[in-house]
């Protein structure tokens, strides 16, 4: 049977098989399900449910404090929802177990009982459950579940374990407010294809059903883009894990690469030949270290053309053999330094724009090597490259001495 007519009361019915509510307003009242009653009134909808007997409840969707049960009994309610919902079980409610397996809250109120509280998430990504009012029974908690309570909740505690074969790597107890992270256990390392048992054991309850983990290669680390990236730039800086390849794609097309330096993880990434940004353009930044997956992507909006950095100047003569470059340019702007497309140093202005760029560990300057010294503002396109041959090496008073000093000739 099918309820779709909105803001209307169903009444004083018995129904011998399933029911499905998918009208906004709806209110059941004095009504016996032999079956199931699935709840979906749209992700801004409500449902009430008053005086109801069913053998299962699912709830579908539904919006903040949307599902509401006065004097309702079921074997179990479940929580399947394709919108964050909220449901409230109202004095006299009697539920057998919950089930939630999506992102929900759920509010107990004085003289209800949702039973035990399962939170399993139905797919891999994890989900938030909010608990509110009193839980007389356990909960428990199985895969990729954030769990929270607002002040005031009163939630047993929560004991999960994880086990690698039969051997146990890692325990914890939800605190206070329900949450809990598992540390793994000293000398403990994942690898890929690990298979994990992660268990939730509540007082005076069996052992929760053991959810199957298999680890996979550990993911790159998302990266950063430094600044501000405006219409018309053809380079865009950031940082990501050392020695990562970083690819910039704006509607899913590859229009740049750069690898980031092994030691602070700086990248610049240079435009394809022909690639332009225009203003709205959204690009997406990811990175692959080496063993590792895909990094999460970083979306970046192109916004109007921006004023440049001022080009960095440099102070002094940069000789063979010098572990710092130091200079001016605008306040706060990031300065890198590259041989040929290598950065081999970065450091980051102080308030009046001076810095020192000290170079990375094992580069050594040469006479007559060529490096680009680049600047950029956060709220400034990347400044113009300015050019710096390496001199000689400076040759102190002492060398000097000890060159133009005649050995003495050994004794005859």
């Amino acid at each position: 049977m099918e309820l779709s007519t909105p803001n209307t009361t169903f009444r004083d019915k018995t129904i011998n098989g399933n029911l499905l509510v998918n009208a906004e307003g709806v209110t059941l009242q004095n009504i016996r399900i032999k079956g199931t009653l699935f709840l979906d009134p749209g992700k801004d909808g409500s449902a009430t449910l008053d005086s109801v007997q069913a053998t299962r409840i699912v709830v579908l969707s539904g919006a903040d404090r949307s599902i509401y049960l006065k004097e309702t009994k079921a074997d179990s309610l479940v929580v399947s929802s394709s919108s964050d919902v909220h449901v409230v079980a109202e004095t006299g409610t009697n539920l057998g177990f919950t089930l939630v397996q999506s992102t929900a809250t759920v509010e107990s109120q004085k003289g209800a009982n949702v039973g035990l509280l399962v939170a399993q998430p139905q797919r891999e990504a994890a989900i938030n459950v909010q608990l509110q009012g009193t839980f007389s029974n356990d909960v428990s908690l199985s895969g990729s579940v954030k769990l929270t309570a607002t002040d005031g909740a009163v939630v047993p505690t929560v004991k999960v374990t994880v086990m690698r074969g039969e051997t146990v790597v890692g325990t914890a107890t939800a605190d206070e407010t329900g949450a809990y992270t598992v540390t793994l256990n000293e000398g403990v390392t994942l690898a890929k294809d690990d298979v994990l048992s992660i268990i939730a054991k509540a007082p005076d309850k069996a052992m929760s059903e053991a959810l199957s983990v298999t680890v996979v290669e550990a993911q790159t680390t998302q990266p950063t883009v430094m600044g501000t990236v405006g219409a018309g730039e053809t380079m865009i800086m950031g940082t990501a894990e050392a020695g990562a390849t970083v690819s910039v794609k704006r509607s899913e097309i590859e229009i740049g690469t750069a690898t980031a330096d092994e030691t602070k993880g700086t990248y610049m990434v240079t435009l394809n030949d022909g690639v332009t940004l225009a203003e709205a353009d959204v690009l997406s930044i990811t990175a692959i270290a080496p063993d590792k997956s895909e990094s999460d992507a970083t979306s970046v909006t192109v916004v109007a053309a921006l004023d440049p950095t001022t080009p960095p100047t440099v102070t002094g003569t940069v000789r063979a053999g010098d572990t710092t470059i130091s200079g001016t340019t605008d306040a706060e702007a990031k300065v890198c330094v590259m041989r040929d497309e290598t950065v081999i140093g970065t450091a980051t202005a102080d308030e009046t724009g001076a810095y020192t760029v000290t170079l990375n560990e094992g580069v050594i300057l040469a006479k007559d090597e060529v490096l680009s010294i680049i600047a950029k503002a956060p709220d400034k396109a990347i400044s113009e490259a300015v050019s710096v041959t390496v001199a000689e090496a400076e040759v102190t008073p002492e060398a000097a001495e000890a060159e133009a000093t005649p050995e003495t000739p050994e004794a005859q």
